[in-house]
């Protein structure tokens, strides 16, 4: 406790004298120290050591005419310079004393105060405002480690900027009349609010109402976004700007979003148009310091959160419906307890198909629904597909979008896209407005319409849905309701017609077939588990031997008679093997030859038996490698940190499939680059091995 005290006390100390880049209970090249002052190119110009002996080293000052030969004092001194540093300090959280290194003697020098050259001055600083709020904000976080007391910091800022009551009193409670209500928000320890009270100061030298309020959000968003633990989701500002402007909301709109998760779709509402009512249902987890922030800066009369609610129990404290229900599904979670007698009544295994169901139940009718959904709803089959059916028979589909898989990473790396409903069934057939956002750049901003894709994307569907008409292009287009296969709605595979070109082979310029993996195959198997055994004969195929069009034999594996399972599957020649996990998922190699006799395949592996009358093998296996059918095995992948495709999204795989005679000629274009391919390889394999034996006989000389 006494060594938080005398943080506190060096934090206000530096504050004060206008320097803002400390840490303390710092480790530098190895070294721990108490606190340490960095200049702005994050070089320890001083270091700080606590002492209770301050009293008996000044005594032994003032012995010696000022020369500090106290020996915690040469101590420190060594430390100091151990980090590089030429000032030092000891302080016992009251007082504190300073030194120097004397240039000539080399003994410590005591001095009056730090005067550093590289200093981090606020004077000094030419930066932009957004820029200089930035640096304080991080300087604050990186002392204020807990985000909640972080957001309480904050908020103590902008309620002193705004109603003129020293942070003393907010904290206090004491006459703060409309702040009254929340004064529980600042219930801290003794030892919060010292630190609170400690770099609340920093933040003198700048004004956060002297900004816009979107390029503050946007500014404490970045800051916080850098301390966000891996895993939990995040819908970034973008997303949620351009989901509230997909949505045809205006000033009288009533928006929920019953899932919410970091509450950014409600504020890029408001951020959009200032007089809505809206609603967050979420949970306790979310910081009530942040939502307070949030409400603040948007300028918001009535809360717009509902505490303890959620989209299990998402029963409304007001009656009326919502116009809008904007939200993000949650993910993956199998036989959900959310509502007992719903969840029995639709049988739903995932709760994001419950969740989209709930919504459309809540909204009102012809309101419209904006979901986050996981790509795996919208391809699959089995009992998912009454998902979709209930969709079809309840709303009408404006726009299925396609986000890039990197949308929420670091925070998950599951595949989404947007789906927007209009609750109530059209009496005709309207086109679905659909989009791939694959190669989308974005930035994590507020104005979404910033981002040329989006901005061209946006103003295609709002003429689509005011005047019927687009500019069909490579990222967006329309595809009629009557022919969305039902088991898939993935907008890749409605991008043009269900035909494809073939790039890169001026010679075939033609348009082929797309057919689906199951239509071309006789049998599709997957491998069985296999142990492994060095001392084993039997030859076993994994996916790490398994490369694009090629095996690599060296890592086949192999294992005993008796360590084989009641059922195994075995490859042979003229079939194709796919790789089904891992960074290789979906590379597929044609055998060639009988190279063993038998050859078995492991669990991670996929064998495919080609039609011959429809497709050649040889060719089968180059079409799989083509950048055309990776995208769909991205896509299709299922696993957040371990990308694997199953047999039921194996089926659904598209191929282009021209006649027989072109694939043959194809093969034969392949199989030339692939022979000059080998021949290089011959070459090279010879030239590093002559380059060995004349670096090895080098070698004997020398020993010699």
């Amino acid at each position: 406790m006494q060594d938080k005290m005398i943080d506190h006390y060096i934090l206000k100390y530096f504050s004060d004298l206008g320097y803002y880049n400390i840490r303390t209970n710092v480790h530098i090249n190895g070294r721990e120290v108490d606190a340490a002052v960095f200049d702005n190119q994050g070089k320890v110009v001083s270091i700080i050591e606590y002492t209770s002996s301050i009293k008996n080293i000044l005594r032994d000052i003032k012995k010696i005419d000022g020369d500090g030969f106290h020996p915690l004092v040469s101590n420190v001194q060594t430390r100091a310079l151990e980090v590089g540093a030429n000032y030092f300090a000891l302080t016992n959280g009251e007082e504190i004393i300073w030194f120097t290194t004397d240039e000539e003697t080399g003994f410590p020098r005591a001095t009056s105060g730090p005067d550093f050259t590289l200093s981090t001055k606020n004077k000094e600083r030419k930066h932009s405002l957004k820029e200089d709020i930035m640096f304080f904000l991080e300087k604050v976080k990186e002392v204020v480690k807990d985000e909640n007391l972080f957001f309480k910091t904050v908020l103590l800022k902008l309620w002193n900027e705004h109603y003129g009551h020293s942070i003393n009193n907010i904290i206090s409670n004491r006459g703060l009349g409309p702040l009254l209500d929340n004064g529980s928000i600042f219930d801290s320890s003794d030892e919060e609010i010292n630190l609170m009270l400690a770099v609340s100061s920093w933040f003198d030298q700048v004004h956060f109402g002297d900004i816009y309020p979107q390029e503050f959000l946007e500014t404490l968003d970045q800051v916080i976004a850098k301390n966000k633990r891996k895993h939990s989701i995040f819908i970034p500002r973008w997303l949620s700007d351009f989901m509230v402007k997909l949505s045809d909301i205006d000033n009288s709109a009533y928006i929920w979003d019953i899932n919410a998760l970091n509450g950014n779709i409600i504020t890029a509402a408001h951020l959009n148009y200032k007089n809505l009512t809206t609603v967050e249902y979420t949970s306790n987890k979310v910081s009530t310091p942040l939502i307070e922030i949030e409400n603040f800066v948007m300028g918001t009369v009535e809360k717009r959160i509902i505490r303890n609610q959620t989209f299990e129990t998402a029963k409304p404290k007001i009656e009326e419906k919502p116009s809008h229900i904007i939200s993000f599904s949650p993910v993956g979670k199998r036989n959900p307890k959310l509502d007992v007698q719903l969840d029995k009544r639709t049988k739903d295994t995932y709760s994001e198909d419950f969740f989209l169901k709930k919504t459309l139940e809540l909204v009102k009718e012809n309101g419209i629904v904006t979901l986050l959904i996981p790509d795996s709803l919208l391809y699959s089959s089995g009992k998912r597909l009454r998902t979709k059916q209930y969709i079809l028979k309840n709303a009408t589909i404006k726009a299925i979008i396609s986000l890039p898989r990197m949308t929420f990473h670091p925070y998950s790396e599951v595949k989404m896209s947007l789906i927007i409903l209009k609750k109530g069934i059209n009496s005709k057939s309207v086109p679905v407005f659909m989009a791939d956002l694959t190669d989308l750049v974005f930035k994590d901003t507020f104005h979404s319409m910033e981002i040329p894709l989006l901005s061209k994307v946006m103003e295609n569907y709002k003429s689509w849905c005011k005047e019927g008409e687009i500019q069909e292009n490579n990222s967006f287009w329309v595809t009629d309701l009557n022919q969305l296969n039902i088991e898939n709605w993935i907008p890749f595979y409605y991008k043009s017609s269900e035909l494809y070109t073939f790039d890169g082979f001026a010679d075939f310029d033609v348009v082929y077939e797309k057919i689906p993996v199951k239509d071309l195959t006789s049998e599709i198997l997957r491998g069985t588990p296999i142990k492994i055994s060095p001392e084993g004969t039997i030859p076993v195929l994994g996916p790490a031997g398994i490369r694009p069009l090629h095996l690599e034999i060296s890592k086949i594996q192999k294992t005993l008679e008796e360590l084989l399972p009641n059922r195994i599957v075995q490859v042979e020649k003229g079939e194709i093997v796919i790789n089904n996990i891992g960074s290789y998922v979906g590379a597929a190699s044609y055998i060639e030859d009988n190279y063993y006799n038998p050859l078995l395949v492991n669990q991670h592996v996929i064998i495919l038996k080609p039609l011959k009358d429809k497709i050649l093998p040889e060719y089968f296996a180059i079409v799989l490698n083509s950048e055309y059918v990776k995208s769909q095995f991205k896509i299709r992948s299922t696993g957040t940190t371990m990308p694997a495709i199953n047999l039921t999204n194996m089926k659904q795989i598209l191929v282009p499939v021209p006649t027989i005679e072109i694939q043959k000629q194809l093969v034969e274009e392949v199989q030339k680059l692939k022979n000059i391919q080998e021949k290089l390889q011959l070459e090279l394999d010879n030239v590093k091995k002559n380059l060995d034996m004349i670096v090895s006989k080098l070698k004997v000389r020398e020993e010699e």
